[in-house]
Order: structure tokens, then sequence, then C-alpha cells
């Protein structure tokens, strides 16, 4: 499987400027002259998880981690995914295909998007079945409890 990788830059003036030219330039040396390829330009995306709950750029950590699970431990269901789209579509985050209610999905929404699902799954969950999740970036003392 080849391996894709990509290069950040930000736009000038209607043209592509790249953070590091001569690293494109280096990578490019091993194509041949004519072959083809295909590049896919759009707006960079905040990572929104590193693998550590408490970590301030681990939003889908902190999802899963003590949001789904508090909710999970509720319901008496194991998978995450499953209760997240539940979730989702209790609270309106969804969208329809055919006439089928569908989750989003968390991986392609934007960090104030994403943001503004959990406060309302966490709004949600205290409101409907009186679930306290704590917000976000408190102690981990304070998740240890709920999780």
């Amino acid at each position: 499987m080849e391996k894709i990788r990509k290069f950040f830059g930000s736009a000038l003036k209607g043209r592509f400027v790249h953070k590091d030219p001569d690293a494109f330039e280096e990578y490019m040396k091993q194509f041949e002259d004519g072959e083809a390829m295909q590049i896919e330009i759009r707006k960079e995306r905040k990572i929104r998880t590193s693998g550590k709950v408490w970590e301030r750029s681990n939003q889908n950590g902190y999802l899963f981690g003590v949001v789904l699970t508090i909710i999970a431990k509720w319901m008496g269901e194991e998978n995450l995914h499953d209760v997240l789209k539940a979730v989702e579509i209790a609270i309106g985050y969804y969208k329809l295909v055919n006439g089928e209610k569908i989750a989003f999905e968390t991986s392609k929404m934007e960090n104030g998007e994403f943001q503004e699902m959990c406060t309302k799954i966490r709004i949600w969950g205290n409101r409907e079945h009186a679930l306290n999740i704590p917000e976000p970036y408190e102690d981990m003392d304070y998740y240890n409890k709920y999780i």
C-alpha cells in the first residue's frame, strides 16, 4: 500500500504557498517524469484526538472516554459507537438519507461543531436522565469518579 504524504501550506492571492517547499521538492523527486498524479487541497483540520483523555487537543478522547462511557454504563451498553449513534439521533444530530435517520461522522466535524455536539449530549444526559457528565478539561480525579 502506498503511503500518502501530506504537505501543508496556506493560500496567498489565489496560490498555494508551501510551509516547507524544500521537503515537497525532495518528495517529488521519487516520481518519474510524466507519471500521473492526484493532488487534493482542502482546509487544514485540527486533529481532535491524540490518545490521552486529559489532553486539551483530545476532544474525541473526552467524548469516548468520559461522555459516552458514562452514558453507556447507564444504558448497559458496551459498544460506544452504538451509544454515540443512538445519542446523536436522540439530540437531533442526524441527517435524513432516504427517510432514514443517519448519525453524523464525528471524524468529519469541525472543532466548533464537535464541541457543540458534546455540550448538547451532556445537557441531554443531565435533563433526560439525571446523568452528571463532567465538563471537558476538569482534572482526572473528577473524571475518575464517573468512569
